[in-house]
């Protein structure tokens, strides 16, 4: 795949499609590691964790299961 970079302001920049985007599981505010190496610029998305998304969903399923847990841990802290 080749494309172009592009003046943006006093910089140059890469523009990442959407489909782009998508194939590397990335969204528009996903930090990136970039290495240099031989000639070569390699872009790799940083791997945070869960996703958002799917760890609200965890959350929702666990909570009923472990509720009374919970509330027994969040009263001996006080």
């Amino acid at each position: 795949m080749t494309r172009r970079l592009q003046k943006h302001g006093k910089y140059m920049v890469l523009v990442m499609d959407k489909t782009m985007l998508e194939a590397l599981h990335m969204t528009a505010d996903c930090p990136v590691y970039i290495t240099l190496s031989g000639g070569s610029m390699i872009v790799t998305p940083v791997q945070n964790g869960i996703p958002d998304e799917e760890l609200d969903k965890t959350i929702a399923r666990l909570r009923p299961r472990y509720k009374e847990m919970l509330e027994n841990l969040a009263e001996g802290e006080q």
